[in-house]
């Protein structure tokens, strides 16, 4: 027996995919674009939408780059996750490798999300999600170097922190 969707579940399923499709262009806006022609306005534009529903899914041009930089953000952890090395050395390796991929694998998708990432971190009224996401991929760093510095293949005072 198959469950069909209740209509809540399609409603969210519709307003995920509209939200996704509008980070997509997103990102291909600022990165395909100049700074100035990153606006709620033309991003609507671009993914067929109106500028109330951006507001409705998302929110406002700071919470667009949010969202775009905790997506990066999420991308990164997911892959550096997967990892399974033991060696300190190989890990970080592993990670600089995968990086690399990733990027030359969409670079329109990493171009904008640094930027977006730039931007957020730039803004006079950084949020505490906005520092929270900093923290994670500074996390991810000290979590590399940590396990470097317990196989004792760093030397130096250099703090792991």
């Amino acid at each position: 027996m198959t469950l069909k969707t209740t209509r809540p579940e399609k409603v969210t399923q519709t307003m995920q995919a509209r939200r996704a499709k509008i980070l997509w262009h997103a990102h291909d806006l600022l990165a395909h674009s100049e700074d100035s022609d990153f606006s709620l306005r033309n991003l609507a534009t671009a993914a067929e939408v109106t500028v109330p529903t951006i507001y409705n899914l998302i929110g406002s041009k700071s919470d667009i780059l949010f969202a775009m930089q905790e997506d990066f953000i999420v991308r990164i952890e997911v892959e550096v996750s997967e990892f399974t090395c033991d060696e300190g050395l190989e890990m970080a390796e592993a990670i600089v490798v995968r990086a690399v991929e990733m990027i030359a694998a969409d670079e329109r998708y990493f171009r904008s999300a640094i930027l977006a990432q730039d931007k957020v971190m730039r803004a006079h009224d950084v949020t505490s999600g906005a520092k929270e996401i900093g923290n994670r991929a500074a996390a991810m760093q000290t979590a590399a170097v940590t396990r470097v510095q317990q196989t004792k293949m760093m030397r130096g005072d250099i703090s792991a922190d």
